[in-house]
């Protein structure tokens, strides 16, 4: 089980622990990132790469290092796209393209919601399944297309929320 990416991308079933707000990194502390990875892919990119990536040839990915994959990513944004990305966001849209070059679930934690039932709420592959722990307690997500959120019954402290998806 390997967690890798700014927008959670997991290999298999796999889980993280929060331990700030949250859209994880390999060497990155976990914070929230209020932007939509798979969303903006399906708004500014699925016209040409397919929906949800279909189009893309396979092993794409692998023949770029990281940084000439994110060029990439970054010219295509500003240029065909019209939409630029900068920081955080270009890093979990690299992520998510990662993840669908690789064939690998893609899960993204986007709000932890507060008050006494919150919506922990994000963004996954299609198809996937995502579970929320929270201390002792789990919880299948609602998944909708390639969005996903459970309904906490008490309140929820950002540190102890995990996300499993497989």
């Amino acid at each position: 089980m390997i967690g890798v990416g700014l927008g959670c991308v997991w290999f298999g079933w796999a889980s993280t622990t929060f331990s700030q707000p949250v859209a994880t990194g390999p060497t990155t502390t976990p914070t929230l990132l209020d932007f939509a990875p798979v969303s903006y892919f399906q708004d500014n990119c699925a016209r040409c790469h397919g929906s949800y990536g279909q189009a893309y040839e396979s092993g794409m990915a692998a023949r770029y290092t990281d940084q000439e994959l994110r060029e990439k990513v970054d010219t295509m944004a500003s240029g065909p796209a019209q939409a630029p990305l900068a920081g955080a966001a270009l890093d979990a849209v690299l992520e998510y393209q990662k993840s669908l070059n690789a064939s690998v679930p893609f899960v993204h934690l986007a709000s932890v919601g507060e008050g006494a039932t919150p919506t922990i709420s994000g963004e996954v592959t299609p198809g996937a399944k995502v579970v929320v722990t929270v201390g002792d307690t789990r919880a299948d997500a609602t998944v909708d297309g390639h969005t996903w959120k459970v309904v906490w019954k008490e309140s929820v402290d950002v540190k102890n929320v995990r996300v499993d998806v497989k």
